[in-house]
């Protein structure tokens, strides 16, 4: 029995031969109906759950590699304003999330009392639960604003906007074939490459920067996230 809808990390019915149309629609709707239902559980929270804010960042960025991933055969106009407003509901659950985990961290962390004294480290701890609490107030009034309804409207939107894929430019086939819908696995094909050269993992005797080792981490979520379509 497959589990319902926005509670699965794999969607059910893709295949390589999936027509990218029809995968589009699948994909689309299983991510963006997610993101509406974490952001209601986040505005209907009675008290702070950073877990639910971690299912709501994680759900954003699953739907922004869909959007990313079939934007070749939605409206473009539609597919701009998903984005927008995934990107911002992303951010503001982001920076929620970043802030609980340095709260935890330096709250959880014995070495911190022995490293600073008592005074400083308890002024350290007021600082971060200030960021946490207004981290949270600009979540809960982005939530507010684009709340699940106004998800629900876009995303009904952009599966109503779908349209036959063309077969990327640059392939053997005839020219017949260019106006061809074509497969999920021909897509990968064209997506997965660029994906993967992201993702360059650096040698042992290489240094590496703070900035470098966060964009290598960007990647690879990214290219999770793609290979779960």
């Amino acid at each position: 029995m497959s589990a319902p809808v926005g509670t699965r990390r794999w969607i059910d019915g893709l295949y390589v031969d999936t027509p990218v149309v029809v995968a589009a629609e699948r994909a689309l709707n299983d991510r963006l109906r997610t993101v509406a239902r974490r952001v209601r559980d986040v505005a209907s929270a009675e008290s702070d759950q950073p877990d639910l804010v971690r299912q709501l960042r994680v759900a954003t960025r699953r739907a922004a590699t869909a959007l990313f991933a079939f934007e070749g055969v939605c409206d473009g106009s539609v597919v701009r304003v998903c984005r927008r407003t995934v990107r911002r509901l992303r951010r503001a659950a982001g920076d929620a999330r970043n802030a609980d985990v340095l709260a935890r961290r330096m709250a959880e962390d014995p070495e911190a009392a022995q490293l600073v004294s008592a005074g400083v480290l308890a002024a350290i701890q007021e600082r971060l639960s200030a960021a946490q609490r207004q981290a949270r107030a600009d979540l809960l009034e982005t939530v507010r604003r684009f709340d699940g309804n106004r998800l629900d409207v876009l995303r009904k939107q952009l599966l109503r906007s779908l349209r036959a894929a063309r077969r990327p430019r640059g392939r053997p086939d005839d020219a017949a074939s260019d106006i061809q819908p074509y497969s999920l696995g021909e897509l990968a094909a064209v997506e997965l490459p660029a994906l993967l050269a992201e993702v360059r993992v650096p040698a042992p005797s290489e240094t590496v920067s703070a900035s470098e080792l966060h964009r290598l981490r960007v990647a690879n979520k990214k290219l999770r996230y793609a290979c779960e379509i």
